[in-house]
């Protein structure tokens, strides 16, 4: 029996993430220890969201750092 086209598609896509993602996460890591990229992204989200404490969705969290982010400036974040 074969696999249908999308799925097909969907085992590519996890394959080529399963392999990346121990260093993707790494990488993450790394920025975030970083505190002039910390910096920058605080201030980005800072001007980009409502006034805190908001309630903040972020769909496909990955690594979490855009979660971490605006939870470290007051928001109540869920992550996907």
């Amino acid at each position: 029996m074969t696999t249908p086209p999308d799925e097909q598609i969907q085992q590519r896509v996890a394959g080529y993430w399963d392999e990346r993602a121990h260093d993707y996460q790494g990488f993450q890591e790394q920025r975030l220890d970083d505190p002039v990229y910390d910096a920058a992204w605080r201030r980005i989200w800072a001007r980009a969201l409502p006034e805190r404490p908001g309630r903040v969705l972020d769909i496909g969290t990955g690594s979490g750092h855009a979660a971490l982010t605006v939870a470290a400036l007051g928001h109540r974040v869920t992550g996907l």
